[in-house]
């Protein structure tokens, strides 16, 4: 019976002393977010306005505007650019209010080839890179004015879509 009373009084003792009972470190957590934006930038730029348009004999380089758009591309992964008119209708063609020019218009392929191509079609890719920072092209544009053109004076435009696209 000493004994339970020993056990008891240090009970007591433990509960008077420690009245929550053995006290356990708090603990919680905390959520850190960050994140790492993705450089994808382009930018597009016509250096020639205005650009006066003239019929040329055959044969000659019509209307040649050289390194006429700067496309600088700012991008920290693997990357396309593609070109397009978006038009639906005269796609690739220099239009006004009501008409369109003859022939279609010419931008180089950005290839560094000297090669040129329409517009005329979908979408094409006219560079790609990888992670470099801040990279500037230049295109050198054309756009024939046939005869039958001179009729059609007035002002013409064409708006060419550049897209970044990373991979």
């Amino acid at each position: 019976m000493k004994k339970v009373l020993l056990i008891g009084l240090i009970l007591a003792i433990c509960i008077l002393a420690f009245p929550q009972g053995v006290m356990a470190a708090g603990s919680d957590t905390a959520e850190v977010t960050a994140s790492i934006d993705s450089i994808a930038d382009i930018v597009a730029t016509f250096t020639a306005t205005p650009w006066a348009l003239t019929r040329l004999a055959t044969g000659l380089t019509p209307n040649l505007n050289p390194n006429a758009i700067t496309v600088t591309v700012d991008c920290n992964n693997d990357w396309d650019v593609t070109v397009a008119d978006t038009k639906v209708t005269d796609k690739g063609y220099m239009v006004s209010a009501s008409k369109k020019l003859t022939d279609p218009f010419y931008l180089e392929d950005g290839q560094g080839t000297g090669n040129f191509a329409t517009l005329t079609g979908v979408a094409w890719i006219t560079e790609s890179g990888n992670s470099q920072p801040l990279t500037t092209y230049y295109y050198d544009v054309y756009q024939q004015v046939e005869n039958v053109d001179d009729a059609a004076e007035g002002s013409y435009s064409i708006t060419i879509t550049y897209t970044l696209v990373t991979k």
